[in-house]
């Protein structure tokens, strides 16, 4: 379909068309004031069986409208749109969706498989599969700040406003897709090393699919436990079972499209392709995960319902016993402590007086 037909076409805003194709590779060849901009890169030429000789690549222009008042603009930018689709080998709906969202990430969740290709499902596993998506990206957006095995709080401000940035993407046909659009700043200095925030989000959240998925195909799910550094925390885990598929004959395939106004990470993949039988796995893993955590910097609110120590061995540490509540965890949970002697007696005065104690350390 070309893009004179698609809706929206004269919604592309000059600025945001100029960053797209300097971006993709395009150079302007021209920097005098004007109306028109006309840009350039070499693109692949298919090769002529008849003409075996022919250049295997040329090079393409477009010309681009810089006032989008002009009477002529809508017809121009779908010119512009089936250039790049052309160049792309896309279609050109997807180059426009692209061009009408902001510089961003945009990474797609699709069911697919029996019974997907209507891409229906119902309202509560819609819910689930949109709320699933959120907490991964939420988990991800953690680990790029600090890699743990657990997150005991998904509260963390960077990571919390950046998902308050995100948008969700327009739906598609032939599948259930969800679809989050993470906006992603245009590069400056081309310095692969200052990656901004959003995109180090999203390369990790990629890179931790596939190192979940690769554990799970190659049969080593112990794996799963010691991948943290990589993105892989119980919380990427618990959100990454919460995305299991409505059918058994069903799969996920996770993917993204980088934003094309800073180049695209080599070190991420682009696409992750998870089965079904792959999510109880994800889910037991959580599991294991939460039961085993280790928290630095843990801080309880309890009281001591015991404390001992060898009679008549003051210089020894004490074992205390705290009640408190812990985050994930159902009821009141009893946390053991071996403390030094002068807040052992600390503890003592606490327990014989019924006072509230807070305990700070790490918390096995």
């Amino acid at each position: 379909m070309s893009a004179r037909d698609l809706p929206g076409v004269e919604a592309i805003r000059p600025g945001d068309l100029r960053a797209y194709l300097l971006g993709g590779g395009w150079r302007r060849e021209d920097d005098r004031p004007g109306l028109v901009a006309t840009f350039a890169r070499e693109a692949d030429v298919p090769p002529d069986p008849d003409d075996p000789d022919l250049p295997a690549r040329e090079t393409v222009r477009t010309h681009v409208l810089l006032d989008s008042s002009l009477g002529d603009y809508r017809e121009r930018m779908a010119e512009v749109v089936d250039r790049l689709a052309q160049v792309e080998r896309r279609p050109a709906i997807r180059v426009l969706n692209d061009l009408l969202l902001p510089p961003s990430d945009v990474a797609r969740f699709r069911i697919h498989g029996d019974g997907m290709a209507s891409g229906a499902v119902s309202l509560l596993a819609s819910l689930r599969l949109r709320e699933a998506v959120g907490q991964l990206l939420l988990a991800s957006a953690h680990s790029a700040l600090q890699p743990r095995a657990r997150h005991p709080r998904l509260s963390m401000g960077p990571a919390i406003e950046l998902l308050q940035r995100c948008d969700e993407g327009p739906h598609e046909r032939s599948s259930f897709v969800a679809k989050v659009v993470v906006p992603v700043p245009p590069s400056i200095g081309g310095l692969a090393e200052d990656e901004p925030y959003p995109r180090r989000v999203t390369g990790l959240m990629m890179g931790a699919l596939l190192a979940a998925s690769l554990a799970v195909e190659r049969g080593r799910h112990d794996d799963l436990l010691d991948l943290a550094e990589k993105g892989v925390s119980s919380n990427f885990l618990e959100a990454l079972a919460s995305l299991s598929p409505p059918s058994d004959r069903a799969a996920v395939e996770a993917s993204i499209s980088w934003a094309r106004t800073r180049p695209a990470p080599t070190a991420a993949p682009s696409r992750v392709r998870l089965s079904a039988e792959s999510f109880p796995v994800f889910a037991e893993a959580a599991r294991v995960l939460r039961a085993r955590r280790v928290t630095a910097g843990a801080e309880l609110l309890g009281y001591v319902v015991s404390v001992s120590r060898p009679e008549n061995d003051l210089p020894r540490p004490g074992t205390v016993l705290l009640a408190c509540d812990l985050e994930g965890v159902e009821g009141t949970t009893r946390v053991r402590m071996t403390l030094p002697p002068p807040w052992y007696q600390v503890a003592v005065e606490a327990h014989a007086r019924a006072q509230r104690v807070r305990a700070s350390g790490t918390l096995r």
